[in-house]
């Protein structure tokens, strides 16, 4: 596959000549719509891809999405992914890079916090304990941010697949990504909720018409309505079923004979008292 667009003209001049031995990619929604570009050698390109899109390899050797197909074609990768799906494991992963950066810190602090001991100078010692501190609680916000921000993707991309992504989810994607720019936690906390408020709502909505179908379709039908079409059936089919009815029991035609000869000897028994 082919874009017609000349991947030189995507970025500064100047940042393309510093690139030396690595690669332009450009990200493609479809052929005519780029999601973005990234510089950099294979390797790095794939690190920063991955988690991005669940790859999977055809028996032909392609490699593809569940959503649609991706193709690598020289320096190009073209991904048919929606954005807002895109944006979304993206800025997960993200988030979980910069979870990594922060306890690498961490424990670069810790490292100086035990020479400032050595060294005897509690106030230097202070200040790294400090901060070692709060890159933990950094690292461990990011993390969970992370995790929070893959499970809303993975909801987005059900959602996605049963074309049931509404307007409000990406506007919310869209909002999200000016708060990832800035790596504003706060507002991405509260893009979430709002994300979370989104599927709710979705949820009460199939649930409710799920529901009504319910009831239209169990509601108990009326006992003599049922009693009805069970005679009628029963009628239709026969003694046979009749037989089988528990409602509708048959006697035999030995014991018919036997009832007839009872009420002749009763009715004879009355008959003698009276005239007595």
């Amino acid at each position: 596959m082919s874009t017609a667009t000349n991947p030189s003209t995507l970025l500064p001049l100047e940042l393309i000549d510093k690139c030396v031995g690595s690669r332009i990619w450009v990200i493609m929604k479809s052929e005519k719509e780029i999601v973005g570009t990234l510089i950099g050698f294979d390797d790095y390109v794939n690190m920063v891809l991955e988690d991005v899109v669940e790859y999977e390899t055809t028996p032909e050797g392609k490699r593809v999405t569940k959503l649609d197909t991706i193709l690598l074609n020289g320096n190009h990768i073209t991904m048919l992914v929606p954005d807002h799906l895109f944006n979304l494991r993206f800025a997960a992963k993200e988030l979980s890079r910069n979870a990594k950066k922060c306890e690498k810190m961490e424990k670069e602090e810790k490292l100086k916090l035990t020479n400032a001991l050595k060294k005897g100078n509690r106030e230097v010692a202070q200040v790294h304990a400090e901060n070692a501190i709060r890159k933990k609680n950094e690292s461990l916000n990011y993390l969970r941010m992370s995790a929070r921000i893959d499970a809303v993707a993975a909801r987005v991309q059900t959602a996605a697949t049963q074309k049931r992504v509404t307007t409000s989810m990406q506007g919310v994607v869209k909002a999200m990504e000016s708060a990832m720019k800035s790596m504003n936690l706060e507002k991405v906390q509260n893009l979430m909720d709002r994300f979370e408020k989104d599927f709710e709502d979705l949820d009460v909505q199939s649930a409710t018409m799920e529901g009504s179908m319910s009831a239209t379709t169990t509601l108990n039908a009326p006992q003599h309505e049922v009693d009805s079409l069970i005679q009628e059936a029963a009628d239709k089919a026969g003694l046979e079923l009749g037989m089988e009815m528990p409602a509708a029991q048959v006697e035999a035609p030995g014991s018919a004979k036997a009832s007839v000869a009872d009420n002749d000897e009763l009715s004879k028994r009355l008959a003698a008292l009276r005239q007595n």
